[in-house]
């Protein structure tokens, strides 16, 4: 009876410790989700000379208060600061039809959700 008894017991702690591992990576990822739209927003809305957050406001999008709720408001900040100093990167094309235009929402989303911005926000992930 004790053989099963402990067996029981050890299935249980087993049981429990797999939930939480499972229940911190999916809140890491929910965070690192976060962190990137957060940089992406700040890549898109610098590019853009803030016409993206007027965009934002004008439509009734919530903007980035969703992202805050999970982020907090100082590492929110870091990466929208983020996003804008990578906003610099965008450079106008000059190809025939694309003459002096600029890739912005390309170009913020594949330097927002590069893996060099996921490590940076899994990083954030762990220091919280």
């Amino acid at each position: 009876m004790k053989k099963i008894l402990s067996i029981l017991f050890f299935v249980l702690i087993s049981c429990n410790s797999s939930q939480k591992i499972i229940v911190s990576n999916l809140e890491e990822e929910t965070f690192v989700q976060a962190y990137k739209t957060a940089v992406f927003y700040g890549c898109v809305n610098e590019a853009t000379n803030d016409n993206f957050n007027k965009f934002s406001k004008e439509n009734n999008d919530l903007g980035l208060a969703t992202t805050v709720a999970i982020l907090n408001h100082s590492t929110n900040e870091d990466a929208v600061n983020y996003g804008k100093e990578i906003s610099k990167k965008v450079r106008t094309i000059n190809y025939a039809d694309y003459e002096g235009k600029k890739p912005i929402f390309a170009d913020c989303m594949a330097f927002a959700f590069s893996k060099e911005v996921d490590s940076i926000a899994r990083i954030q992930f762990l220091k919280r």
